[in-house]
C-alpha cells in the first residue's frame, strides 16, 4: 500500500473569521485571512512595504461584495509569493489600502483561492474549527 504524505494546517475561528499563519516569499511571517469567495491574494499596503515587494506593472480593477466602499478598486499587483505550509500562490499579490486587525491579532494577509486551490478546505461554522488539507497536486 502506497501511503502519501500530507500537510494539514489546523485553523481555528477568530471574531467570525479563519486565521492561518503563512509566509510571505519565504522570510515574512504574518497572519492571513482564509477568504476562499477571493480569487486573488492581498496584502496590507503595510506588509507590501515592510517586504519591499516589486510592482509587476500591472494593475486591475475589482469589484469587492464587501460593499460600495471597495466598488470598482484599481489595486496594483506586484511580484509576491503567499506560502501556506509547503504550498503557494501564484506568485501576485494585490495591495489593499486596507488595515486589517481580527480579535487585536494584526493581520497582513487576505488569502485567496491562488493559494487555497492547493487544499481541501474543511471550516465547521458551528464550533468554529476547520482545516486545510494538502491536495497533493503537483
Amino acid at each position: 500500500m502506497f501511503w502519501e504524505l500530507t500537510m494539514k494546517i489546523q485553523l481555528e475561528a477568530q471574531n467570525g473569521v479563519y486565521l492561518a499563519a503563512c509566509m510571505l516569499n519565504g522570510q515574512h511571517r504574518l497572519l492571513g485571512i482564509v477568504d476562499s469567495g477571493a480569487s486573488n491574494s492581498y496584502v496590507t499596503a503595510e506588509t507590501r512595504k515592510r517586504a519591499d515587494l516589486e510592482p509587476t506593472g500591472r494593475s486591475q480593477t475589482f469589484m469587492c461584495i464587501h460593499g460600495m466602499l471597495h466598488k470598482d478598486a484599481r489595486l496594483t499587483a506586484y511580484r509576491g509569493l503567499l506560502t501556506l505550509g509547503t504550498r503557494s500562490g501564484s506568485g501576485t499579490v494585490y495591495e489593499i489600502d486596507a488595515r486589517l486587525a481580527v480579535g487585536g491579532l494584526s493581520v497582513g494577509a487576505v488569502l485567496g483561492r491562488d493559494v487555497l486551490r492547493n487544499f481541501n478546505v474543511a471550516l465547521n461554522w458551528l464550533d468554529g474549527t476547520g482545516f486545510l488539507e494538502d491536495a497533493g497536486r503537483g
